[in-house]
């Protein structure tokens, strides 16, 4: 499915799809699993993600996860997603600006005080979703790759 198609798909429902003008801008990551993209929705940036193929074979539970990021955003740890289809492997969600880490930046004291602090937030949230069960995860990603 093209970035556009996904566009159409998802934002066609949504209540913003007229109002808010939508443009690609580039692609963030094109991996095996999924593939996003940056695009200007409205007068803002966001980030569209379009499961490939291989993610459905490892059991991801798409609906579940945009209830996760929703429960992130309601307490300002992350941007609150805009639109998803879980059975399309398709999710739109604000962007924000940032780098990722680097090796550096685990041995700094203070870092490694904000990420603990962080995580202790978000290990507190209420989440209405399915817990996610890590073992099985791993179990059924073991399965996947087979025998060594």
């Amino acid at each position: 499915m093209t970035p556009i198609e996904a566009l159409i798909r998802l934002l066609g429902e949504h209540p913003d799809a007229g109002v808010r003008p939508v443009r690609l801008l580039q692609p963030l990551h094109l991996g095996p699993l999924a593939h996003s993209w940056l695009l200007e929705y409205g007068d803002e940036q966001a980030v569209l993600r379009i499961d490939q193929p291989a993610a459905r074979s490892l059991g991801l539970d798409r609906a579940a996860e945009f209830v996760r990021l929703e429960a992130v955003a309601a307490i300002g740890l992350g941007p609150p997603p805009i639109a998803v289809d879980a059975a399309l492997g398709l999710l739109l969600r604000r962007h924000v600006a940032g780098r990722a880490w680097q090796a550096v930046d685990l041995g700094q004291a203070d870092s490694l005080e904000r990420v603990a602090a962080l995580l202790r937030r978000v290990h507190a949230l209420q989440i209405d979703a399915p817990p996610l069960d890590l073992q099985a995860a791993i179990d059924r990603y073991a399965r996947l790759a087979g025998p060594n």
